[in-house]
């Protein structure tokens, strides 16, 4: 009987993790809206250097404009890390200002780099700022 409750538990966990697993892939494939072609990793990271640039399709040429959700998460997860980091915990490692700040900037540098996996673009006539 331990056995049966063990399997029936490991078995539900498989299908829990198999459900997180097709979320995360479809949170990693930006497509376009009409044709489906995906866009490139550095085509997104541009888009957002360039200050949210709308990303144009390869495929059909619909302009992509990034979703104000989107948007309001990149601002989070570029200030609450850095500023995390060099306010609470430098400190506590005992870190003066310079090297706090540039260790700040790196993990900045590093989340910035999982941004295209996170952002949301929609394909309509008008970019919406707000």
């Amino acid at each position: 009987m331990t056995e049966r409750k063990h399997a029936l538990y490991s078995r539900s966990f498989s299908l829990r993790f198999e459900d997180w697993l097709i979320e995360v892939s479809d949170l990693v494939k930006q497509k376009c809206h009409e044709c489906s072609k995906e866009f490139s990793w550095m085509e997104i990271e541009k888009s957002l250097v360039l200050a949210y640039k709308p990303i144009e399709c390869r495929g059909c040429g619909t302009k992509h404009y990034i979703k104000l959700s989107s948007r309001n998460i990149i601002s989070l997860l570029t200030v609450v890390p850095f500023m995390l980091f060099v306010i609470y915990f430098a400190p506590i490692i005992s870190l003066s200002i310079t090297p706090a700040i540039l260790i700040g900037v790196f993990i900045t540098l590093i989340i910035s780099c999982l941004f295209p996996f996170i952002v949301k673009y929609e394909a309509n006539n008008e970019g919406t700022w707000w």
